[in-house]
């Protein structure tokens, strides 16, 4: 916490090209920055263009909106807030709100009522909590998100207007895909345009009248434009027409790398500065194996997610996020380097996937369009995934838009296998033999004189129900319930490597982590060991702590297994069993050791404590010896009983 306070404190600040780092003139910085940014930008803002806006149909809905809502519906509302949101001004979740509702319910509905009825809100909900706002709408309002998307839809359909349909203003990838004007998520926003002054200047234009009927300004420190190599010679016109710098590529857009050309491990540089930022302020040095496991498996693990289920990184950039995690496991720093010692090994009808599909599929089935020589990257992605995914898609028939010869929906094989004829059309779909909801009687018979479909698969079409008034209904042949799951896929392409018996139990018997891990490192044999670290040539004499009059090597066998105390303490905690049990050997292993004691588990009323038993025994055998070690005393069998 107090490296957290260090790093957050604000040292020095840059403004109007001056640095201050004097406490009184940055706060001061600081108070006048608000107060501009909250102030009025327009004196007085423009009337909207209502002419973009569609009015809605005549409605008993609509005339029932302005009016104060009833106790049930304040209370519905309340209580569809989750119990884990944010609390409001007054400190209070919607939790307290639910949970105390027979108190505090009758005031709250007074209180929504008054402001149906033109009560002013308090200054704590309307206004930020030093600054009055007297400008226009602001990302960040308390009041204002809905007010902000309706305001952010109004900008879309002014672009839509603009460009869609405009030749001048159009800019296509390719012939044949789709017009797109633009991409924006909250106040992020990509425009395609072309480089013209003429278009320049209409957009710019568009821009300021947003700009004007909202209250909101362009922030042309943040905005760029990108373009073409070859189109440079436009770079100045832009500039000077648009009041936009140039951006260079790659460049960040929600997060995901946008580039073109070849993909290169520097592009994901800034995920291992987020990761980095990170642990920087972590005290790893004090941390157990186990917390520095669980750090890595709630925070660090998910900073690359986002990234990863859009763009596929580089094969460099996967192994430095992976030697990087290892680094902060093991305990490695960058003034000491520590030893590691076990290596780590839906939207088909979205904006995105329309565009996919009339840029590679307009002449051919997803499931057949081969790949081209300016495939962009994620079209060369989804090819190389086809192969392994399609076997394991089915489809449940509704209104019929998969690909009749394509598209697993009649067994384990597309029709155009299981057909004598390859004439059929690649972008035919089962809709096409479907009248009224029911199989077409007239077309099904066709299939087996025209396409060579056998009398049986052509029965088997006509039994195949279909859903009435639904969609198609996709299904995921690996998961027990049919929906897609990165689990079952990753169990399926994921290379199976040896398994180490007993290690799958440890992470289900019920042990801290800290242990867990002991234990996987112990039965991977990566542990420090005297034989171990000789046999990574480094000069040691050896000598087991567990044997001061007749000292022998130190080895995992003689540690845990075979040396006196270790066989003392093991039969100790053998006599808990009573009955016939497999007998403990002298010449075990540490996994054959862990077999035979699992069969102890099926004693009644023990179950839990002969699962985790052997596990602890170890552990605390390790923790005795490293006590003897380490603090120079005499290893005692007691301490671990």
């Amino acid at each position: 916490m107090k490296q957290k306070k260090i790093r957050l404190r604000i040292h020095k600040i840059n403004a109007n090209g001056c640095e201050l780092t004097d406490d009184k003139a940055i706060k001061q910085s600081a108070v006048e920055f608000f107060q501009n940014l909250l102030a009025l930008s327009y004196p007085e803002l423009a009337d909207p263009d209502l002419s973009l806006l569609q009015r809605l149909p005549p409605s008993e809905l609509l005339m029932d909106l302005p009016k104060p809502p009833d106790a049930d519906e304040v209370k519905r509302a309340v209580f569809d807030i989750s119990t884990n949101s944010a609390p409001g001004p007054d400190g209070f979740s919607a939790l307290f709100f639910q949970a105390c509702w027979g108190i505090v319910g009758p005031d709250v509905v007074d209180a929504v009522r008054q402001l149906f009825g033109g009560t002013f809100l308090p200054r704590s909900f309307t206004a930020t909590s030093f600054f009055k706002s007297t400008r226009g709408l602001w990302q960040g309002d308390p009041i204002s998100p809905a007010i902000f998307v309706l305001a952010a839809d109004y900008l879309s359909r002014l672009l839509d207007k603009l460009i869609l349909g405009n030749k001048e203003m159009t800019f296509k990838a390719t012939r044949g895909s789709i017009e797109i004007s633009h991409l924006a998520y909250a106040d992020d926003i990509i425009i395609f345009t072309q480089a013209a002054v003429n278009p320049l200047r209409r957009l710019r234009g568009c821009l300021d009248h947003y700009a004007e009927v909202s209250g909101q300004q362009i922030n042309l420190d943040k905005s760029n434009f990108y373009i073409a190599d070859a189109n440079e010679g436009w770079t100045n016109t832009i500039q000077s027409e648009g009041g936009f710098s140039r951006g260079s590529s790659p460049f960040l857009y929600l997060g995901v790398p946008i580039y073109r050309g070849v993909k290169r491990t520097s592009m994901f540089l800034f995920l291992r500065e987020k990761i980095s930022a990170r642990i920087s302020g972590w005290a790893h040095r004090h941390l157990s194996f186990g917390g520095r496991l669980t750090l890595i498996k709630s925070t660090l693990e998910a900073i690359p997610l986002h990234i990863l289920q859009a763009i596929e990184p580089t094969g460099g950039a996967l192994k430095q996020l992976d030697q990087q995690i290892a680094q902060f496991f093991w305990g490695s720093t960058n003034e000491k380097k520590r030893t590691h010692w076990i290596s780590w090994d839906q939207g088909k009808n979205s904006l995105w996937a329309t565009y996919m599909m009339a840029k590679y599929c307009h002449k051919a089935s997803p499931l057949t369009a081969k790949a081209m020589g300016r495939g962009s990257p994620t079209w060369k992605r989804i090819l190389k995934a086809r192969a392994q995914a399609q076997p394991h898609i089915r489809w449940v028939v509704g209104e019929g838009k998969m690909l009749f010869w394509d598209d697993l929906w009649l067994g384990e094989l597309p029709l155009r296998e299981l057909s004598l004829d390859d004439r059929g059309g690649p972008l035919e779909r089962v809709a096409d033999y479907i009248t009224d909801g029911a199989w077409d009687e007239s077309k099904l018979p066709i299939l087996q004189a025209q396409a060579g479909l056998a009398q049986h698969i052509v029965q088997r079409i006509h039994d195949t129900p279909i859903i009435s008034d639904g969609p198609d209904v996709p299904r995921w042949k690996l998961s027990p319930n049919g929906e897609f799951s990165l689990a079952t896929t990753w169990e399926t392409l994921r290379s199976q490597r040896p398994i180490v018996q007993g290690l799958n139990d440890i992470w289900r018997a019920g042990l801290t982590s800290s242990i867990a891990i002991f234990i996987w490192r112990l039965l991977s044999n990566r542990i420090p060991m005297d034989t171990k670290l000789q046999w990574r040539r480094m000069e040691l004499a050896s000598k087991c702590q567990c044997c001061p009059h007749r000292p022998r090597i130190e080895s995992l066998q003689h540690l845990f297994i075979q040396g006196d105390e270790a066989r003392g303490i093991w039969r100790e905690f053998d006599a808990w069993f009573e009955g016939s049990s497999s007998p403990l050997r002298i010449n075990d292993t540490i996994p054959d050791r862990l077999e035979v004691w699992a069969k102890r588990v099926r004693q009644s009323g023990r179950k839990h404590l002969s699962r985790a038993l052997p596990y602890l025994i170890l552990w605390f055998i390790w923790a005795e010896r490293n006590r003897s070690r380490h603090q120079s005393v005499q290893f005692k069998p007691f301490n671990v009983v």
